[in-house]
């Protein structure tokens, strides 16, 4: 197999034939077949010309070369690469001589395989002369299967873009010779022209096609009139789009050319002269026009439109003729809108300009009079003390006001009591007073519209309106505006009940001032106290005279002032004063105390803001509710942290189990081993952060041992180098021969890293960090060491770094659950209170010493183990052994459930599956006798796994069963040991523990 590289042919006609005229060791009989070549070339690049597809530009080369080169052993293909769509499709391909039907579907170039793929990557012909050789076999390994051939693949290049494949089969290896191929590639010259000029062809009918659908979907769908029409008063429409019906009540063709209307016909008489003089002023001068008006549709209705568009010349029959083209939009909605908001903005400026309540409503009648009829209006206002329905409001042409009167069963009290709107036709009303919903003894209206007025939600009136000649003149749409009104009334109505019982308000809220135990206090919008109360007082510890008149941050620390002065004035500009808070203050006096605080903002007309404030002291309750809300953390960490790290290690379980069975199918091919590896290993890594997640939730078992704390460090240290940021500097001075220690690699790594991350984030991202270990007595002199501790020989592990430091009050709380000086965003608190725990479950304890803006030093003691060597770590692999008996594996995850019953049946067990307690009992009352072993997760719902193994112990009290579990401490581990289970098997475990724990659990005896 070679790859030709043609340094004195390019493969086009003039660089064959200069090639073939210099080669002067050409025999008479090669120079024959040199002038046949020739020939052929020009009547193929002739007949390229005729050829209108990929098929027959297929069928003229193999038709040449079958009939002057080679008998029917010939076979091949023509293969086209469209760069555009990214699509490699075999079009045309012969076999023994003969054509052959293709229906292998295009695909992506990357997707080519075999000899193709070398070509196109090299760009070169491809030559090989035997396809049975070793390498051949190996790039294209169905060559194996096939008859020993010479091959040829050349790819179709022009302009320096690939087009295509010809792939050339001569089922006899070494029958082709050099020369040939360069007759090959001086064919493959012209095809890689013919391909391309045939792909524009066809991308070029198919975007003809693509923007005529589009425009046509376009104009269909457009929400309005796409038209050309001629220039004349009658405005006769050569073309117009089908929303015309929609718009005009018209089909297009009642429309085009006047057939039996025309569309000047139907803007608006008012509107005809102007729409005609502005339309041909912007065309004599060469402009765009766009202008608003009126039409009326085929049933009368009136709309207003805006019409844009432009004059154009267009030649027909050697005759220039004006057409006007244009689009045409509803904006009726937007019309009626631009009313509706200049009515509504006329209303809320009456709210302040009328004087009373009467005037405030007539001003209302008047404008909804503007947007509906509205001869016949009414408000009606309900008094809750009296139970009486008034009527300050009355405009009717045939009834009289009514007098004050109790709730009845009328229209208005309707409304009042459902808050509701409601729409009345004469018909519906009928049927109201059938159903005795509704009495009504007045004149009936033949149309009705009333809506609720609110104050706090509260209706308290009702807006009516009635028409008696005609039915259903008021529209929903009617109701909607009339409700958008009504809330402007509310507004009104309830500013006047504020003036009336001000007096009355003023006297009880006073009573409510000075007997409340609540602390209030009333500020201006400089925040000057105007008043406060006596409870206030003895919050804040000041006297009455100390306080009123004074800016309010008097009663606060000094250090606070300014900052509350500054923040209050922004916040009332800004108008972002909280409404609901606690806080801890620092008082005057320095004294510190917590406060629950409610703020209101009032504002007057006439009057600057001013903010009313009620305290209540809570110092006592806060300090129960933060003991609280630290256990209730922890406990509800710990819960999250260990229900995590079981579903996490159930999910490790699969995919762990399901690595190891594709080792198992592609034990031949090195590459996807590589990758199942990998999957491996990236589970056990998770599983070393589950089994952190689970110490934290105390739910793991410490696997305690001698361990040096210096290759702990070396460890950590590597990939905190690797993550860190370049710009700290992390120094280490580890000590060497240091004493051993009796600890938990896993956790003691967890702590140095812990450490690590908090000098970090203490350097912002810029120091020094140094890590030391040395050993140290430590005698009970020492005033930092804790009275618990035993006086000794130590290994001291320092974690130092020159950030900001910490003061004596933030060091007091450093090891609290949740405390942290970092942002919500950067932090939770958690850190050091896990690494205080650890070290303490050690048998150690910790020095910290701190300095703000100078650094922070973490000490950490651990007792010298006094063992002198390490364990060995146990690397051997575990030999895999099966076996053929029945093990009924119960689950209630179906993927866990799966994964384990295909790792056993890997190594030649019977298994049988249930993914619930009822089904596994149901199974095992019957199949008790087959069944060698019952593996059973701990975790099953409704009844756990220990639990339906008392079950299956009472079918057979000499069941053995293992129970599987991603979760189990000590206490759990004993517990399940006593009950007569054979063994337990922590998830996720692999083929080889797996396979070790069913292997000793079935030869117990």
């Amino acid at each position: 197999m070679e790859i030709l590289e043609r340094k004195g042919c390019k493969g086009d006609l003039a660089s064959y034939i200069d090639k073939r005229i210099n080669d002067g060791e050409e025999l008479l009989s090669a120079k024959s077949r040199v002038f046949e070549e020739l020939n052929t070339l020009l009547n193929f690049s002739k007949e390229l010309h005729s050829a209108k597809s990929y098929n027959e530009i297929g069928e003229l080369l193999y038709g040449h070369l079958k009939t002057f080169y080679f008998d029917n052993s010939l076979s091949g293909y023509l293969a086209v690469y469209d760069a555009k769509y990214d699509q490699f499709k075999i079009e045309y391909e012969i076999s023994c001589g003969n054509e052959v039907e293709n229906n292998t579907p295009p695909v992506r170039l990357k997707e080519v395989t075999g000899f193709d793929t070398l070509a196109i990557d090299k760009r070169e012909t491809l030559f090989i002369s035997t396809s049975k050789s070793k390498e051949s076999v190996s790039v294209e390994p169905v060559q194996r299967d096939l008859p020993d051939s010479s091959v040829v693949i050349i790819p179709l290049i022009n302009k320096d873009i690939l087009v295509g494949v010809l792939r050339f089969v001569h089922e006899k290896s070494h029958s082709i010779d050099h020369k040939f191929i360069e007759f090959l590639e001086s064919l493959c010259h012209f095809i890689s022209i013919a391909i391309s000029e045939i792909q524009n062809d066809n991308r070029a009918q198919k975007a003809l096609i693509d923007s005529q659908r589009v425009i046509s979907n376009l104009i269909k769908n457009l929400p309005g009139i796409a038209y050309r029409c001629f220039s004349d008063k009658d405005w006769t429409m050569q073309f117009i789009s089908d929303g015309c019906y929609d718009l005009t009540g018209y089909e297009a063709s009642e429309l085009l050319y006047n057939a039996e209307q025309s569309f000047g016909e139907l803007i608006h008489p008012e509107d005809r002269e102007y729409v005609w003089n502005a339309i041909q002023h912007a065309i004599k001068n060469g402009k765009l026009f766009e202008i608003t008006y009126r039409i009326k549709n085929k049933y009368g209705a009136e709309k207003w439109v805006l019409d844009k568009g432009m004059g154009i010349n267009i030649n027909t029959d050697g005759n220039a003729h004006l057409f006007i083209e244009g689009f045409i939009t509803d904006i009726t909605d937007r019309k009626n809108s631009e009313l509706e908001r200049e009515v509504l903005y006329l209303i809320g400026e009456s709210i302040h300009k009328t004087g009373n309540i009467e005037e405030l409503l007539a001003s209302i009648h008047a404008n909804i009079r503007k947007l509906m009829y509205a001869e016949n209006c009414s408000i009606a206002l309900y008094d809750r003390l009296t139970g009486y329905v008034s009527f300050p409001l009355y405009i009717d042409k045939y009834n009289t006001r009514p007098e004050p009167r109790q709730l009845r069963k009328g229209k208005t009290e309707y409304v009042l009591k459902t808050g509701k709107p409601l729409l009345l036709s004469e018909e519906k009303l009928k049927q109201l007073i059938e159903d005795q919903v509704i009495e009504d003894k007045s004149l009936k209206a033949k149309s009705w519209l009333g809506v609720p007025l609110f104050i706090k939600s509260v209706p308290i009136g009702v807006l009516a309106l009635k028409h008696y000649e005609t039915e259903n003149i008021f529209s929903e749409r009617d109701k909607n505006i009339l409700m958008t009104i009504s809330h402007q009334a509310s507004f009104a109505i309830e500013r006047k009940f504020y003036e009336l019982e001000k007096t009355s308000i003023e006297q009880r809220f006073r009573l409510i001032w000075d007997r409340c135990s609540e602390g209030f206090r009333l500020i201006d919008k400089d925040g000057i106290s105007l008043m406060v109360n006596d409870a206030y007082c003895k919050i804040f510890q000041k006297t009455r005279d100390e306080i009123v008149g004074e800016h309010f941050s008097v009663a606060y620390a000094e250090s606070e002032r300014e900052h509350m002065f500054n923040r209050f004035a922004d916040k009332l500009e800004s108008g972002n004063i909280k409404i609901r808070y606690e806080n801890e203050i620092l008082l005057w006096n320095e004294k510190k105390i917590w406060v629950e605080v409610s703020n209101s903002l009032l504002e007057s007309e006439n009057e600057p803001p001013m903010v009313m404030s009620i305290f209540r002291e809570i110092t006592e309750r806060k300090k129960l509710e933060l003991n609280l809300i630290q256990s209730q953390k922890m406990e509800s960490t710990g819960r999250l942290a260990g229900g995590i790290a079981h579903d996490f290690n159930n999910l490790l379980t699969v995919i762990m189990g399901s690595s190891e069975m594709i080792s198992q199918r592609v034990r031949e091919d090195d590459k996807l081993n590589r990758y199942a590896a990998r999957i491996r290993i990236a589970a056990q890594r998770g599983s070393d952060l589950s089994k952190q997640l689970l110490s934290f939730a105390r739910l793991d078992k410490y696997s305690v041992k001698p361990l040096s704390v210096n290759q702990i460090l070396i460890e950590t240290l590597k990939l905190i180098c690797q993550t860190f940021e370049k710009s700290i500097e992390i120094k280490r001075n580890l000590q060497i021969n240091l004493p051993l220690i009796n600890g938990d690699q896993n956790h003691l790594q967890q702590v140095f890293m812990n450490l690590c991350i908090n000098a970090r984030d203490a350097m912002n991202k810029t120091g020094i960090l140094t890590v030391e270990t040395s050993v140290v007595k430590i005698s009970n002199a020492v005033p930092e060491k804790p009275k618990d501790f035993p006086a000794g020989e130590y290994v001291r592990v320092t974690v130092s770094d020159n950030g900001s430091g910490m003061t004596e009050e933030v060091k007091q709380h450093i090891f609290e659950p949740f405390f942290t000086t970092k942002d919500n965003s950067k932090g939770t608190g958690l850190g050091l209170s896990i690494v205080y725990g650890i070290v303490h479950s050690h048998k150690g304890f910790i020095i910290v010493e701190s300095k703000v803006n100078v650094g922070t030093k973490f000490k950490l003691h651990f007792p010298v183990s006094s063992s002198k060597t390490m364990l060995p770590k146990n690397k051997v692999e575990e030999k895999i052994t099966g076996g053929t008996e029945t093990i009924l594996l119960i689950d209630d995850d179906e993927m866990v459930l799966e994964t384990g019953k295909e790792l056993l049946r890997s190594i030649d067990y019977n298994i049988i599956t249930a993914s619930s307690a009822i089904s596994a009992l149901e199974f095992y009352k019957i199949k008790q006798k087959e069944v060698g072993l019952v593996i059973i997760d701990l975790s099953m719902p409704k009844v756990n796994g220990v639990d339906l193994f008392v079950c299956l112990k009472q079918i057979n009290p000499m069941i053995k069963a293992l129970i599987a579990s991603g979760s189990m401490d000590n206490e759990t581990y004993d517990e399940i040991i006593k009950q007569g289970i054979s063994g337990i098997i922590l998830k996720p475990y692999q083929l080889s523990t797996l396979s070790k724990a069913v292997r000793q659990s079935l030869d117990l005896r």
